[in-house]
């Protein structure tokens, strides 16, 4: 059962489906009326989460993932009952509001391609931070959500090719990445800058969170190019990712509480 669960990746689908929450916020939609959108988003995030531990079973087990290829038959049911919900819930969605099928398609769309574009250049890490921000704009598109999206993009962006620099040997002639192809030098300076542009994009923070957040996409840039510059090769950085990821988790928390970006 530990082995389902774990392949949902659930603190990561979370925070995606709260931007669902984040952009009602900010359009001024209440939330009531956005929970169906949210639990589609969640939904969709963790099937995409699975479709590829199921498409990546064998080329998994040489990063020491092995439960996907040792329940074969039991991951089948468990991606196809995953896609019929997603399918039901996209549904509904629609029939609750037509409006959004653009999202709704597009979401789908990144969830059941990605794998398929992984030796493409620069696309996998594109279509991942695309489709990681696309839910601010699920209900509505205004200036702040627009600004959240492309600031949200940017740091999935960057915490793509982190976890490229820990898959580096093993992504060898299986998937494009930035640290196979131009090093670990010119790729911190890559994750660096778009964590930078992350934080220019929300320009003039409004509140104190916001200013730890931007604080900490900064450190974990600064901390990350300085060991990739050390090392020089496959490194281990679980901490730095989880920083970022509970440094954003807390923005958008209190985006969600304050309504102020």
């Amino acid at each position: 059962m530990k082995g389902y669960v774990s392949a949902l990746r659930l603190p990561i689908c979370i925070m995606g489906s709260s931007l669902v929450l984040v952009g009602a916020r900010l359009g001024q939609v209440p939330l009531q009326t956005v929970w169906l959108k949210s639990i589609f988003v969640l939904a969709t995030l963790s099937a995409t989460m699975a479709w590829n531990d199921w498409r990546d079973r064998q080329h998994d087990v040489r990063k020491g993932k092995t439960f996907a290829s040792e329940n074969e038959r039991g991951f089948k049911v468990f991606v196809i009952v995953l896609g019929v919900l997603v399918a039901s819930l996209a549904v509904a969605v629609l029939v609750n509001d037509p409006g959004c099928w653009i999202a709704v398609l597009g979401l789908v769309t990144i969830g059941c391609t990605y794998n398929e574009f992984r030796l493409v250049p620069f696309v996998p890490n594109a279509i991942v931070a695309l489709g990681s921000a696309l839910p601010v704009l699920f209900v509505s598109a205004t200036r702040e959500s627009v600004m959240i999206f492309w600031a949200t993009a940017a740091v999935i962006f960057a915490r793509e090719i982190i976890k490229d620099y820990e898959d580096v040997d093993a992504d060898r002639g299986h998937k494009w990445s930035l640290p196979l192809m131009i090093g670990p030098w010119a790729t911190a300076v890559v994750a660096g800058g778009l964590m930078t542009a992350a934080v220019v994009l929300h320009l003039v923070p409004a509140n104190a969170v916001a200013d730890l957040v931007q604080v900490t996409l900064v450190f974990v840039a600064c901390w990350t190019a300085v060991d990739v510059f050390h090392q020089g090769q496959s490194v281990r950085l679980s901490w730095p990712k989880s920083v970022l990821d509970i440094g954003v988790a807390a923005y958008l928390l209190s985006v969600i509480i304050t309504g102020a970006p």
